[in-house]
């Protein structure tokens, strides 16, 4: 049975948005998808019965689609407003499987128990999220909406402009792939930028304890990034003379590269190597 949601997600949404008087926030990127037939592939995406985290879940896009194929729809809201909004539709729905929290997804522990996340993102928080992800241990597969240019990010490879510390977090974490674009006018508001959908399985390559060395060295070597690697350490992390050679070689980099020019793996062994030289004192 086709719901009105299914028939006609702008004006379901339209219609939410006049009887509460919600006017989307510029402050948190509020952007809410209007199309059936995007909220309905991205749903499909998800392997049916499954346990469900849906990251900013505005007025229910994606939420509504996915609790008909889902088991469960756990879906964090930061904005009390929408959240209220949607958990009166739900009820009139009678949508049992779907819990609303009304809390920061990114300072959420996650359960550890398998499960999928889903997000049409918000653009202030794309970036965050991603980081957030990688330790996220029960995640089987994300898939998030995000801005195009993060999407380009995502998928750079080293060398190019795009290329970046969430690049390097991303590939580390994630195979990263490109799924969909989906234009402005699918949107209300209508965002300036395309949105791309993209898909991030686990590849549990980086370790926990990695992971916030890892963070440390690339944000730190990124604000030099056109700087030689050689450079880059001592300005960046203060790394000098016998140490500096030590952590060159152990990681396997040559001081002649630039830091955008270094793969992902590269600076997973300098992270590695730089900690085991901290440890050692």
């Amino acid at each position: 049975m086709r719901t009105s949601w299914d028939r006609d997600l702008r004006g379901f949404l339209l219609g939410m948005m006049r009887e509460h008087g919600i006017r989307p926030s510029r402050a948190l990127g509020q952007h809410f998808l209007a199309s059936s037939s995007v909220a309905s592939r991205v749903a499909g995406l998800v392997e049916p019965r499954s346990i469900v985290y849906e990251v900013g879940c505005g007025l229910g896009s994606l939420t509504l689609f996915l609790s008909k194929t889902s088991q469960y729809v756990a879906c964090c809201e930061i904005d009390e407003r929408l959240a209220r909004a949607l958990l009166q539709a739900i009820r009139a729905e009678a949508i049992p499987n779907v819990d609303i929290v009304v809390a920061d997804a990114l300072s959420l522990e996650l359960s550890g128990i398998p499960h999928f996340v889903v997000s049409n993102t918000p653009f202030v928080i794309s970036s965050r999220l991603v980081a957030r992800l990688c330790s996220d241990k029960g995640l089987l597969k994300a898939v998030l909406g995000v801005q195009r240019e993060v999407g380009h990010r995502l998928v750079a490879r080293p060398g190019s402009d795009d290329y970046g510390r969430l690049t390097v977090l991303a590939q580390l974490c994630f195979e990263v792939k490109t799924l969909f674009e989906v234009p402005p006018e699918a949107y209300i508001p209508r965002p300036e930028v395309s949105t791309i959908f993209v898909e991030l399985k686990p590849r549990n390559l980086v370790k926990a304890e990695d992971l916030a060395n890892l963070e440390e060295v690339t944000r730190a070597l990124f604000s030099l990034r056109r700087k030689k690697l050689s450079k880059a350490l001592q300005m960046g992390l203060g790394v000098r003379g016998a140490e500096l050679e030590a952590l060159l070689e152990s990681s396997g980099l040559s001081p002649e590269q630039r830091v955008y020019e270094v793969p992902p793996e590269g600076f997973l062994r300098l992270a590695r190597a730089q900690r085991l030289q901290s440890a050692l004192g």
